[in-house]
């Protein structure tokens, strides 16, 4: 069963101000919950909104999904399931994903859509309640077998974005 376990804090104990964890909340990205999504592989939390990466579609899938929970009070919801507008069969979306306000990143690592490497980085933005992709993020010179998105972060502007492939370093690239 895929599900993603959000641990709240409740306050500080101990020395040196060590938190406590003490409410566990069970959200299920996909109902009914499927097999082999990869649910809960990366997870990001910004102020009341929560994204799940599940990079597998499924047995026998690698084009995977995101999954936005909001909290209202003491409950999180389900507020969208994210895709990107390019799917490509192999993709591996929602391998990683950031998120900072009403923005969120989400990584297709192995999408072969792009004209260098492999890998792109797909930008939402929220309005109201609804997410729209507003951007591709891709690397812009030839890094041959690059696993490009296989790691990012997300501070408002920049956003930096991580390759690497099995036959060279690895690198950094920094959006604005």
């Amino acid at each position: 069963k895929a599900s993603l376990a959000i641990m709240l804090l409740a306050g500080s104990a101990g020395a040196a101000g060590a938190q406590v964890l003490t409410n566990e909340v069970k959200l299920v990205p996909i109902s009914p919950p499927l097999l082999y999504s990869g649910a809960g592989t990366s997870v990001a939390i910004s102020g009341t909104t929560a994204v799940v990466g599940a990079p597998y579609g499924g047995a026998n899938a690698q084009r995977g999904s995101a999954h936005v929970f909001v909290k209202n009070g003491a409950a999180w919801t389900f507020q969208a399931t994210l895709f990107s507008n390019d799917p490509d069969n192999a993709d591996q979306f929602g391998t990683r994903v950031a998120i900072q306000g009403n923005t969120i990143l989400v990584s297709a690592p192995y999408t072969e859509l792009v004209p260098h490497g492999l890998g792109a980085v797909y930008v939402f933005e929220r309005v109201g309640t609804l997410w729209n992709q507003t951007a591709k993020l891709e690397v812009t010179t030839d890094f041959g077998d690059a696993a490009f998105g296989i790691g990012m972060a997300l501070d408002g502007d920049p956003a930096v974005v991580s390759e690497y492939g099995f036959q060279d370093p690895g690198r950094l690239v920094v959006f604005h």
